[in-house]
């Protein structure tokens, strides 16, 4: 409960009487612009999801703001993370998270490349999400259903790549970051017979880590 007050009270911004810390610049290692000493080495077993949680929210979110607490025993200054009681110095470095697949899509009417009015804030929804996150590598992959000739939609597909790339590079994407794939009506979601409509298929998939 003490370290939990003195943690409370340094992320409200209160004054409080700490204990002076010997920080020996060797000890510490950086994790995106935070900097942790004297995290000893077995603390990640003990408390691995709060230091990932802690983490992946100071490299991926809003660094050195004081928003998420450290595990108890430890406090924010600043982009700096300080242990309360120095009786280790081994520093092993914070993990950091884990970071996963994710699929955002957008559907698209039959025989159409532009973006629909339905479809709109959700692409401008999914370009703050990459923004927020600082991801710098998005896969955009183009599809049809199987309604229409083959050369046709292979084509459509492109068009419909173009214009989700072309998008979230206007709402903020760095266009070198995005790499568009089409695949026209070879890899549908659902499969259907030749020349069935189906909305499903009719997508683009953006693809990202984060």
């Amino acid at each position: 409960m003490k370290n939990n007050l003195l943690i409370l009270a340094v992320c409200m911004g209160v004054g409080v009487s700490l204990t002076p810390l010997r920080v020996t610049p060797a000890y510490a290692q950086e994790v995106g612009t935070m900097y942790y000493y004297d995290l000893p080495a077995g603390e990640l077993d003990q408390s691995y999801y709060a230091w990932r949680r802690f983490v992946d929210y100071h490299v991926y979110r809003e660094a050195c703001q004081s928003y998420v607490a450290p595990p108890p025993g430890y406090i924010v200054k600043g982009c700096h993370v300080y242990s309360t009681e120095r009786k280790h110095v081994a520093m092993v470095s914070p993990p950091r998270p884990e970071l996963s697949l994710q699929f955002r899509t957008i559907y698209f009417d039959f025989d159409k490349s532009d973006i629909r009015e339905n479809e709109s804030q959700h692409l401008a929804d999914i370009a703050g999400e990459l923004r927020r996150l600082d991801i710098n590598e998005v896969m955009v992959m183009a599809h049809t259903d199987r309604a229409g000739e083959t050369d046709y939609n292979q084509r459509l597909s492109e068009r419909r790549g173009h214009t989700v790339a072309r998008l979230l590079s206007e709402y903020g994407i760095n266009a070198s970051y995005i790499e568009e794939q089409a695949f026209g009506e070879t890899d549908t979601a659902v499969k259907l017979g030749d020349g069935v409509k189906s909305q499903e298929n009719r997508r683009v998939v953006i693809k990202y880590k984060g």
